[in-house]
């Protein structure tokens, strides 16, 4: 059975991972694919990166040395996203809650860059940045559906870069 969101009772896609693994994994919101299966009749593998994207990010991140399903991952908007202010409230506490004693944060894509930090994707992307809500180093990323149309490149090396921060966990 899954969880409803307390603000809208929209059901909710939850976080997937390790609870006490040292990386958090942070997305804009669920893919079509994840929202399908928010339905009714379908209403199962509620967690982020299911869809194409998704797949396609979890094998970057294998190529790069890092599994996916060691990581925690959550997503800002755990349901399709609205215009409810106090929907995105609440989820922004969910996101600042799970990044508590995590030592690595990658936010993929312009949305959770934008809400969380002061910077915009295009001039942080695979660099390191200071964030007043997290106490983890954090990296900033492309949304890694990009590389389905092709923006690879600086996707894969940012992914790269953090994957070889992850090593000296």
């Amino acid at each position: 059975m899954s969880e409803t969101c307390p603000i809208c009772d929209t059901p909710l896609i939850k976080q997937s991972g390790p609870v006490f693994s040292e990386i958090l994994i942070v997305g804009n919101y669920p893919a079509p694919k994840e929202i399908e299966r928010l339905k009714p009749k379908d209403r199962k593998n509620l967690e982020p990166c299911i869809g194409w994207g998704g797949k396609y990010f979890r094998q970057e991140l294998a190529k790069a040395g890092l599994d996916y399903y060691q990581c925690r991952a959550i997503t800002l908007w755990q349901h399709k996203q609205n215009k409810n202010d106090e929907c995105l409230k609440f989820f922004m506490e969910q996101v600042i809650s799970e990044a508590r004693d995590k030592k690595l944060i990658l936010l993929c894509g312009a949305e959770v860059v934008n809400t969380f930090m002061d910077y915009k994707v295009s001039d942080t992307c695979g660099l390191w940045v200071d964030c007043k809500y997290f106490s983890a180093m954090t990296m900033p990323i492309f949304n890694p559906s990009q590389m389905l149309h092709g923006g690879v490149g600086e996707i894969r090396l940012a992914i790269k870069k953090f994957c070889m921060e992850v090593e000296k966990l």
